[in-house]
């Protein structure tokens, strides 16, 4: 029988391994709107930002996500080359420049979230709601624990 030791790393590779698997199937999903996984998660957030009356930076998405500032950008770029999105000046502070969408994405929201909802559902059948509150606790263990390494 294994050691503990030997089931955290096996933890990590179970992990990346679903990860991986989540992300081709959601762009799978994805690609008939020209949007990738990345993309449409960063969509998502603006929209849910923009609905609770806040203004969103591209520094307000790093943060959120864990990103590097090229990595938004790229994103961004692409997002705002399709005409998901838009960068502007604010009308309550005019030093900074805030992220919005466009009437387009906000048209085919509703239809991406239904998508995804439906994959997700597929995805956790038979995992209890004890099961995902019990592994969101491990995980929250995990990530503060990398958060406060010296």
């Amino acid at each position: 029988m294994e050691n503990n030791e030997s089931k955290k790393y096996d933890i990590v590779r179970e992990l990346k391994k679903v990860q991986i698997m989540l992300e081709q199937n959601i762009n799978k999903i994805l690609g008939k709107y020209d949007l990738t996984n990345s993309q449409a998660t960063i969509l998502g957030y603006i929209y849910k930002t923009e609905k609770a009356g806040i203004e969103i930076q591209q520094k307000d998405i790093e943060e959120y996500f864990y990103l590097k500032n090229p990595t938004v950008t790229g994103i961004l770029d692409r997002l705002e080359k399709k005409s998901f999105v838009v960068r502007k000046v604010s009308d309550k502070d005019r030093r900074k420049k805030i992220v919005t969408l466009t009437t387009s994405s906000r048209k085919i929201h509703d239809e991406v979230n239904y998508c995804i909802n439906s994959f997700m559902k597929k995805a956790y059948q038979g995992v209890t709601k004890e099961e995902i509150e019990t592994f969101i606790n491990m995980i929250n263990k995990v990530s503060y624990n990398l958060e406060n390494i010296d």
